[in-house]
């Protein structure tokens, strides 16, 4: 009987290493091996940051063998954003690197934002960073004082 089992058990240890094998694990940011048309893209960190405005951009590694059409950021306040949903901005073509300028922003919001870039696959996309604009600072007004007397002041 000890020989089934043992056949067995070395049937199954091979199923399973052959399994191990055939799945494919990958770095973030990479595509499997064998995929096309994969676009790799990093989303650059976001500065400049007012209550109205910030400023991202990318790197595109990668083309994923065809032509890049379109580049930029995509944001949003609600969900991860979707270059084909969201507020974008539109940064050329090619690979390489890019800055976007994200505006009109509202004050004091939480965002997710992410570089996108496209080619005749579909949309590829950076990692989704988060930033929160800061709340509009308040405004100040001076007027210019006329009619002075030592109890009153006329303002115009």
């Amino acid at each position: 009987m000890t020989g089934p089992i043992h056949a067995r058990g070395a049937s199954l240890g091979l199923l399973a290493l052959s399994n191990l094998l055939l799945c494919t694990c990958t770095k973030d940011g990479e595509p499997p091996k064998g995929a096309t048309n994969r676009v790799v893209i990093n989303t650059s960190e976001v500065r400049s940051v007012t209550a109205d405005s910030a400023s991202s951009g990318g790197v595109i590694l990668r083309d994923g063998g065809d032509s890049i059409v379109a580049r930029g950021v995509c944001w949003s306040s609600v969900d991860t954003p979707r270059a084909d949903l969201s507020d974008r901005t539109g940064d050329g073509r090619g690979t390489g690197s890019f800055s976007s300028n994200m505006k009109p922003l509202k004050p004091n919001t939480r965002y997710l934002v992410r570089a996108y870039a496209k080619n005749s696959d579909g949309f590829g996309y950076g990692k989704a960073l988060e930033f929160t604009t800061p709340s509009r600072p308040p405004t100040v007004v001076t007027v210019a004082a006329g009619a002075l007397t030592h109890v009153t002041a006329v303002f115009n």
